[in-house]
């Protein structure tokens, strides 16, 4: 079950954006639309509006380029253009900057999984995943191209973000 997507530097979205399915705590109003699962209110359904051309496809483009990444990274080569990378153009610094997606979601194990990437026209920059049992956050993959971190001493109970190399990618 989604929790949330987020999404930089993904065709017109240049900063972090948030689709999140989380509701807040204290619901008064429509509570058939909130569902408790892993002791987090989530909403059943969601809607996205705004004006044309405010990013509402690039959003939902996200989540197709994240299962293409996913799907298809086993036939990466290295020096092959990676298809899903599509930087935001109105910046000139954006080309140089990594595509970066982060997915939080429930898997049907009832776990909690946050997995994150980032990534340039040739190559995985990095990728994260953490997973959560019993509201503890446990860290079970890291795979780093060209940087090094060390979560052990950084990974606590009530996180809310992790610097990782001067960068800060918001869980």
């Amino acid at each position: 079950m989604l929790l949330e997507i987020k999404v930089k530097n993904f065709r017109s979205i240049k900063d972090w954006q948030t689709f999140s399915m989380l509701a807040e705590s204290k619901v008064k109003e429509m509570k058939e639309s909130v569902v408790k699962s892993a002791n987090l209110n989530i909403l059943n359904s969601a809607i996205l509006y705004g004006r044309n051309a405010s990013g509402k496809s690039n959003i939902l483009n996200s989540f197709k380029a994240l299962q293409y990444l996913v799907v298809r990274s086993a036939e990466y080569k290295v020096d092959e253009d990676i298809e899903s990378y599509e930087p935001f153009k109105l910046c000139p610094v954006s080309n140089k900057n990594p595509t970066e997606f982060s997915i939080d979601f429930l898997a049907k194990n009832g776990l909690r999984y946050i997995y994150s990437i980032g990534f340039s026209k040739k190559e995985i920059e990095y990728e994260l995943s953490l997973r959560f049992e019993l509201f503890r956050l446990k860290f079970f993959l890291d795979l780093m191209v060209n940087n090094t971190i060390s979560l052990k001493n950084k990974i606590k109970n009530n996180i809310n973000f992790i610097n990782l190399d001067r960068r800060k990618y918001i869980l």
